[in-house]
C-alpha cells in the first residue's frame, strides 16, 4: 500500500513539474514577441504613421495578434489568447463564374458509351486511337483536331454561387449551349496527345491527353446578377483564332442567372456579346471588378502598353480607358490589387503603377516606380498574403518574407521613387524550434495602414 501510495505522489509531481513547466514556457512565448527592424534602403521615417497588424498562432490553440507603429521610435503591442478548443481558420471560396475548354472530361469508364461521351468534350480521337492501340502496354499517338471535328467541342464548368449542374442532362445542355454559340473552327495546326494504357485483356486501364497549340483561357468575373467572361484570341502558336462565327465577334461575353422558385439558373437564351475588343489591336491580359461590383475592369496589351478600360456592370457601357504601364510582350506577369480608393497593377514582379479612384473622376494616375530587390531578387506579391495602403501621397506594401512563417518585408515609396524598404523579424520565427511551430493565420495575416 505504501508502495503504491508513494508512486502516485510521485506521479502527481511529475504531472505538478510538467503543468509548471508547459505553463512556464507558455507564459515565456506569450511575453517574448518582439519585432526587430532592420532597414535595408532609405530612411525609416518613411514609416512615420503606418500601422502594421499581423496575426499568429501555434497549432490554432495559442494566438498572437500583433499591431507594429512605425516610425522613428516604432512600438509593439501583442494580445494572446488560448483556445482549448482548435480554432482553425478557412478561406472563403472565391467564386469565378465559369470556365470552359475544348478538351472536356475524359474517362476510360466512359468509353463504353461514345454518344454519351461526345457530350462531355473531345472524344473522337480517344476512341480512335483506343481502338487501334495494342494490349498489353502504353501506347501514345499525336492527332490532329482537324481530323475529327470542324469546331472546337466546349466542355463548360460553372463555379457561381449557387448553381450547378444536377445531372448530366444539366450539363449536356450546357456545353451544347456553348458549343453552338461559340463555333470557332479548328486551327489546322491544333493537336492532341494521346496515352492509351491497356492490359492484356484488350481493356481500356488508363488514359492521357494535353492539347498542343490551342489551349484556351478563360477569364470570368462575377456581377450582381450573371457572368461577365471572355477567353484568349490567340493560341500558344501565335494563331488567331476565328471568332467571325461567334454573334456579335469578339469580346466580353454576358450570361445572365436568375433565381427561380428558390432555385439559381442560367439564362441560356440571353447570352450575348456586351462590349467589342479588337483581335487586331488588343490582347486580353485580366478580367476584374470593383469591390461593389459596379464597375468591369478589363486590362488589355496594345500597342506594347497595358491599358485598363473601365466599364459600367449595369450598361457594359466604357466609362475611361488609362494606361497603365508599357510592356515588353503580352506574355509578362500581371497582377491587380484593387481596394477601395486606390488600386495597384504589377508587372513581371517589377514595375507597377498606383491609380488613385474617387467618384467625381473615376481613376487617375498617382505614381509609377519599381520593386527592390531584396538579396538579389525581387519579391513575389501575391494577392492573397500582400498587403498594401496608399494615403494619396505614399505607398506601403507589406509582404511575407517565405510561404511560411511570421516575418515579413515593408517597402514605401512616393511619386519620386522608393523611400525605405525594411525587414521585420518576427520573433515567434526566430524562437521557433519545431518544424511549423508557429505560423501565420491562414485568413487575413497581414494587413498595412497608414493612420488617418
Amino acid at each position: 500500500m505504501r508502495k503504491s501510495l508513494t508512486f502516485v505522489l510521485l506521479l502527481l509531481l511529475l504531472c505538478a513539474g510538467l503543468f509548471h513547466a508547459a505553463a512556464s514556457w507558455l507564459n515565456a512565448d506569450k511575453e517574448a514577441v518582439n519585432i526587430r527592424e532592420i532597414t535595408l534602403a532609405g530612411d525609416i521615417t518613411a514609416t512615420e504613421g503606418l500601422e502594421v497588424y499581423c496575426h499568429a498562432h501555434s497549432g490554432y490553440h495559442l494566438f498572437w495578434d500583433s499591431v507594429y507603429s512605425g516610425g522613428h521610435q516604432p512600438s509593439l503591442s501583442t494580445e494572446f489568447h488560448f483556445s482549448e478548443e482548435q480554432k482553425t481558420e478557412y478561406s472563403s471560396h472565391r467564386y469565378h463564374g465559369l470556365y470552359f475548354d475544348f478538351y472536356g472530361i475524359y474517362d476510360y469508364f466512359l468509353l463504353e458509351d461514345v454518344e454519351t461521351t461526345q457530350q462531355f468534350g473531345i472524344s473522337r480521337p480517344l476512341y480512335d486511337v483506343a481502338n487501334r492501340s495494342p494490349s498489353g502496354q502504353q501506347y501514345t499517338e499525336l492527332v490532329y483536331i482537324s481530323a475529327y471535328y470542324k469546331y472546337y467541342p466546349i466542355y463548360v464548368q460553372f463555379d457561381y454561387p449557387g448553381y450547378f449542374p444536377q445531372n448530366d442532362q444539366e450539363q449536356i445542355a450546357a456545353n451544347q449551349v456553348f458549343s453552338s454559340f461559340f463555333q470557332i473552327p479548328v486551327l489546322p495546326t491544333s493537336q492532341l496527345e494521346i496515352t492509351i494504357d491497356k492490359n492484356e485483356q484488350d481493356e481500356v486501364t488508363g488514359i492521357g491527353m494535353s492539347g498542343v497549340g490551342s489551349d484556351l483561357t478563360v477569364y470570368s468575373i462575377i456581377t450582381d446578377d450573371g457572368i461577365c467572361f471572355t477567353f484568349n484570341h490567340q493560341a500558344s502558336t501565335g494563331e488567331v483564332f476565328d471568332t467571325s462565327l461567334i454573334p456579335g465577334g469578339y469580346g466580353l461575353y454576358y450570361l445572365p442567372m436568375q433565381l427561380e422558385n428558390g432555385v439559381v439558373k442560367p439564362i441560356y437564351n440571353a447570352l450575348s456579346m456586351v462590349y467589342a475588343i479588337d483581335t487586331q489591336q488588343a490582347t486580353v491580359i485580366g478580367l476584374y471588378t470593383n469591390l461593389e461590383k459596379s464597375q468591369i475592369l478589363l486590362v488589355t496589351f496594345e500597342n506594347q502598353c497595358f491599358m485598363l478600360t473601365i466599364l459600367d456592370a449595369a450598361s457594359m457601357q466604357e466609362v475611361q480607358k488609362l494606361e497603365l504601364l508599357p510592356g515588353d510582350t503580352a506574355s509578362d506577369s500581371f497582377n491587380l490589387f484593387l481596394y477601395e480608393d486606390f488600386l495597384v497593377a504589377l508587372i513581371a514582379q517589377r514595375e507597377f503603377a498606383v491609380l488613385r479612384y474617387n467618384m467625381a473622376d473615376g481613376y487617375e494616375l498617382a505614381m509609377r516606380s519599381s520593386l527592390p530587390e531584396i538579396e538579389g531578387q525581387l519579391p513575389y506579391l501575391n494577392n492573397d498574403e500582400t498587403t498594401m495602403d496608399f494615403d494619396g501621397e505614399k505607398l506601403a506594401i507589406a509582404w511575407y518574407q517565405s510561404y511560411d512563417g511570421c516575418s515579413f518585408y515593408i517597402a514605401v515609396f512616393d511619386a519620386s521613387g522608393l523611400l525605405y524598404t525594411g525587414h521585420y523579424q518576427h520573433s515567434l520565427d526566430v524562437n521557433s524550434l519545431l518544424y511549423h511551430r508557429y505560423d501565420r493565420t491562414r485568413v487575413n495575416p497581414l494587413l498595412v495602414q497608414w493612420k488617418p
